[in-house]
């Protein structure tokens, strides 16, 4: 008997015979140690990714089938692909939040009381804090969800910045239920909207 292994003879030649790997501890140790490994690797990646993926794609599908009521107006080239839900109304914003707001909580997606009027925090893409508005006429309700942020905004008025001291008004109050990445570079599940401008480089 050697340390590696039995040694056999012949007339013709010699050979070494090893025990199999799953009797030799070293290896089994390994083996062992590659298993559990691979095991935590993939339950990590299903809670911090594929879980928070498939509910945000889920609820992505309900917001998009939702019916909004008569004097709405769909509006998709006015909002990013990121947007579930986007439209005009000739609400005033206070309304066309509390409506919009009723029906997603009909449909299982609940938001936080609705705020409006200046200083009304609003998301902006790729920006980890919510900013606020500096217009009257801005409506909005904001829930951190997932790793992203989801947010109601209704405005009949640009929310940030003036023209010549005044408020920059819209023809008609815009309503819109997005996603919002708080990083650029981060895909947003179920939208074909990547919130980053890498692809201008």
């Amino acid at each position: 008997m050697t340390p590696q292994g039995v040694a056999t003879t012949s007339p013709s030649w010699t050979r070494l015979t090893f025990p199999p790997w799953y009797r030799r501890p070293k290896r089994l140790a390994t083996v062992i140690g590659l298993v559990a490994v691979a095991l935590g690797v993939g339950v990590w990646w299903l809670l911090a990714h594929g879980w928070p993926e498939h509910q945000i794609r889920q609820e992505s599908a309900t917001l998009r089938s939702i019916e909004l009521p008569e004097g709405y107006d769909e509006a998709p080239w006015a909002c990013t692909a990121a947007t579930s839900l986007c439209a005009w109304s000739d609400l005033p914003p206070e309304q066309a939040a509390a409506e919009v707001s009723a029906l997603l909580a009909e449909a299982g997606v609940e938001l936080p009381e609705i705020s409006c009027g200046v200083g009304t925090e609003i998301p902006m893409i790729g920006s980890s804090s919510l900013s606020s508005a500096t217009a009257e006429g801005v409506c909005a309700s904001v829930s951190a969800q997932y790793g992203l942020v989801l947010g109601l905004v209704a405005r009949n008025q640009v929310p940030f910045g003036d023209l010549n001291g005044a408020p920059v008004d819209y023809p008609r109050t815009l309503v819109t239920v997005a996603w919002y990445a708080t990083e650029l570079g981060r895909t947003i599940p179920g939208t074909g909207y990547q919130e980053s401008l890498h692809w201008l480089s």
